[in-house]
C-alpha cells in the first residue's frame, strides 16, 4: 500500500512543473504578443484554422495562465483534502494539452503533437492523485 504523502508528494511536484510550465508559456504570449500571433499565422496559414489564429491565441493565452495560475495556488492548498484549487489547475492543464494537440494535428505537425502526449500523461498522473 503507497502511503498518502506519496500521492501528495507526486501532485505537489506535478502541479509544480505544469505551473512553471503554463505561467511562462502564458507570459512569453502576453510579453511577444506580436511574434507570436505572426508564429501562428504561419503555423495555421495553409489550415482551416487560419482566419481563427486571433481567436486561438487569446484562448489559449487565457488556458494557460488559468493552469499555471491554480496550480502554483494549489501547491499551498494541497495539505487540505478537500481543497480543488490544484485539481482544477490540473484540468486547465489537460484542456490546453487537449487544444495543443488538436491544432498541432490540423496543422499536420505530427511530431510536436506525439510530444505533447509525455506532457498530457503527466499532467493524468497528477489529476489521478487527487482520486486516490
Amino acid at each position: 500500500m503507497i502511503k498518502p504523502e506519496v500521492f501528495l508528494l507526486i501532485r505537489l511536484l506535478v502541479m509544480t512543473m505544469m505551473g512553471i510550465l503554463f505561467l511562462q508559456s502564458a507570459l512569453d504570449k502576453l510579453l511577444n504578443y506580436k511574434a507570436n500571433q505572426e508564429w501562428i499565422d504561419g503555423y495555421f496559414a495553409k489550415g482551416i484554422l487560419k482566419h481563427q489564429s486571433k481567436l486561438l491565441l487569446l484562448v489559449l493565452t487565457l488556458l494557460e495562465s488559468a493552469a499555471g495560475t491554480l496550480c502554483l495556488v494549489g501547491i499551498f492548498f494541497s495539505k487540505n483534502i478537500g481543497n480543488p484549487i490544484g485539481f482544477y489547475g490540473l484540468f486547465f492543464c489537460s484542456i490546453s494539452f487537449l487544444c495543443l494537440f488538436l491544432g498541432q494535428r490540423i496543422a499536420k505537425d505530427y511530431a510536436a503533437a506525439a510530444n505533447i502526449q509525455g506532457y498530457f500523461i503527466v499532467c493524468l498522473i497528477g489529476l489521478m492523485t487527487y482520486l486516490i
